[in-house]
């Protein structure tokens, strides 16, 4: 499972949707997001859960399959 989270936040950074960071929690890997803008908004983390869940469920899938490559997602922001 924490190569899944590695990769969903690797995957998560280069998209562009969201910059967030990762931590040790009781010895497991974690995600981390730190929320300080007064702005935000609900849409805004509503956007974020939509993204992890979904990038999380490709990489979860790839990881299945043993398949090695990580490319991005079409139509999802720095694919190609």
């Amino acid at each position: 499972m924490k190569d899944v989270n590695q990769e969903l936040l690797l995957q998560l950074q280069e998209s562009g949707i969201a910059v967030i960071s990762s931590t040790v929690l009781d010895g497991k890997f974690a995600l981390r997001a730190a929320i300080t803008n007064h702005r935000s908004k609900r849409e805004d983390f509503q956007v974020l859960v939509d993204a992890v869940v979904k990038i999380g469920e490709r990489v979860r899938a790839d990881s299945q399959k043993g398949n090695s490559s990580k490319g991005k997602e079409p139509g999802m922001p720095g694919s190609s």
